[in-house]
């Protein structure tokens, strides 16, 4: 198991606020594995570019899969579980973040590699499997739209009730909700790890613009001086 594989103690599994942090942003809590531990994999599809459950819905659902294995498998030791967000780097969604670099580049590569060793030595491997499509809450027409399906709005209803910020090369169109508290939460040296953890943020959908009255957007440099004028068309694509 290459290092830059981290694993999930199944009991921090359960306390993490949804969504889910980045690998890189609960490093405190990964353990190494000891003889006599369980091992759980769990793959699942993404729902979006940037973050697998935004909602935390599969978060639940992947929890009460991992609960019914850790019972049929009767564990004595840990049980450790391998989350590829959880377990491995992952690119920044916020400026704030530190950008992606090199290494860790080469620490997902590494991490991919032993992938199907990981997947066939594991006690269990779990797959979650969702329907990706869902409503463009962004478009003035009810559309049933999946990941990477663009589609055609204007600045305004953009301005309405989403904002504008760049990421690397990349202008996002996102949302932002209010932090909750994670209803997992109980007490114990888990919740005490929590504790120290930025408060929860709560991205609601992630889109971005791709074009400006057909011109490509690469940066917030790109956009027009009035960019909320009514009638101009931006063309996005759901992450």
């Amino acid at each position: 198991l290459p290092a830059e594989a981290r694993l999930l103690p199944y009991p921090a599994l359960q306390n993490l606020e949804t969504p889910w942090p980045r690998c890189q942003d609960i490093r405190g809590m990964h353990e190494e594995p000891e003889a006599g531990d369980s091992l759980v994999v769990v793959s699942q599809s993404w729902s979006h570019q940037m973050h697998p459950d935004p909602t935390g819905v599969k978060a639940r659902e992947i929890i009460s899969a991992v609960k019914t294995v850790a019972v049929k498998l009767r564990a004595e030791g840990r049980l450790l579980v391998f989350i590829d967000f959880l377990s491995m780097p992952q690119p920044p969604m916020y400026p704030e973040q530190d950008p992606w670099t090199e290494q860790d580049t080469r620490a997902v590569q590494q991490v991919m590699e032993a992938l199907p060793q990981l997947m066939f030595k594991a006690d269990a491997v779990i797959h979650i499997i969702d329907n990706p499509r869902e409503s463009c809450t962004s478009c003035s027409k009810h559309v049933v739209m999946g990941e990477g399906e663009k589609y055609v709005t204007t600045f305004k209803e953009i301005q309405r009730s989403f904002k504008l910020r760049q990421i690397g090369a990349v202008v996002q169109v996102w949302e932002e909700l209010a932090g909750t508290e994670s209803p997992n939460t109980s007490t114990g040296i888990e919740s005490d790890r929590l504790k120290n953890l930025p408060a929860p943020k709560q991205p609601k959908t992630f889109d971005q613009v791709l074009k400006i009255d057909n011109h490509r957007v690469k940066s917030l440099d790109d956009l027009p001086d009035e960019w909320d004028a009514v009638g101009r068309q931006c063309s996005c694509a759901r992450w």
